[in-house]
């Protein structure tokens, strides 16, 4: 006796609501890469004043 294996077949609107997960959990790692890079770029603004006003001020004498 042989044994009939079916393709699995997605209902349309099974994958149309995992196609829309996918887009919105890209769209959400996109968000997440720009603030991080946003944080990235103010935390660097940050230290470049920081040693600015480190390199810049005068040594006090004791």
């Amino acid at each position: 006796m042989k044994r009939q294996v079916t393709p699995y077949l997605a209902t349309p609107s099974k994958a149309a609501t995992l196609q829309s997960e996918a887009g919105i959990r890209a769209e959400s790692e996109v968000n997440q890469m720009c603030h991080t890079a946003a944080n990235r770029e103010a935390t660097r603004v940050t230290v470049a004043k920081v040693l600015k006003k480190c390199l810049t001020s005068k040594p006090q004498s004791d």
